[in-house]
């Protein structure tokens, strides 16, 4: 097992913007599933997994993981080109606070890397339509049943400020029959900001310095 941690910290939101778009930050385990130097590897948030670990007996942390990744590891290691990552939340721990037709799979994606030698990574792209660019196949990976994305909000062509936000986050909870949304990532030009609106489970006002605690 190698301990480090991959995925970067995320920035809140700057005032100004480009074209993007605003999808829902699902409150899940942070998951990378990454193919460096021909070997298939699975990482949580600060520890790495190979094959071999990840087939043996022993635990490997998320709930669920373990099963799931047996299942798919073929997979993963025929499609997934070199030197690639797939970065996402793994939801199965967070699952019951969601509805069934909202949390239907294990693994939602919201970007791919390049993996760099000393297993770091690059080149992030946030962008859902790009995320075939992964695969050594494009239809059939969407068609999946098994994985998903995480959900799209909104289309923008302006970075929209905290009452614009705030508006279509009380647009996006309507819609989404009331339930409680965590908030919100934002994507310009693959940067991405966070906008979050939950505290200890309960909705408070965005706040540019605040951090989810709980």
């Amino acid at each position: 097992m190698i301990k480090r941690t991959l995925y970067p910290e995320t920035p809140r939101i700057p005032e100004k913007t480009n074209n993007g778009v605003v999808t829902e930050k699902m409150d899940g385990e942070n998951l990378t599933i990454l193919k460096y130097n021909g070997e298939l590897l699975i990482a949580q948030r600060n520890k790495i997994f190979n094959k071999d670990e990840v087939f043996s007996d022993g635990n490997i942390g998320y709930k669920g993981l373990k099963g799931w990744a047996r299942e798919h590891w073929e997979w993963f290691d025929m499609y997934l080109n070199d030197n690639t990552a797939l970065c996402g939340e793994w939801m199965v721990g967070r699952a019951k606070s969601y509805p069934p037709e909202v949390v239907d799979k294990k693994f939602y994606i919201f970007a791919t890397a390049k993996v760099m030698p000393g297993l770091s990574l690059w080149d992030f792209d946030y962008y859902r339509e790009h995320v075939d660019n992964a695969f050594g196949i494009s239809e059939e990976f969407l068609d999946l049943n098994w994985l998903g994305f995480v959900p799209t909000v909104k289309r923008i062509y302006k970075f929209p400020n905290k009452d614009e936000l705030d508006e279509i986050y009380e647009q996006y909870c309507k819609y989404v029959g009331g339930r409680k949304v965590e908030g919100f990532v934002i994507n310009t030009n693959n940067m991405i900001y966070k906008y979050v609106r939950m505290k200890n489970g309960e909705v408070v006002e965005y706040s540019q310095t605040g951090r989810k605690s709980g």
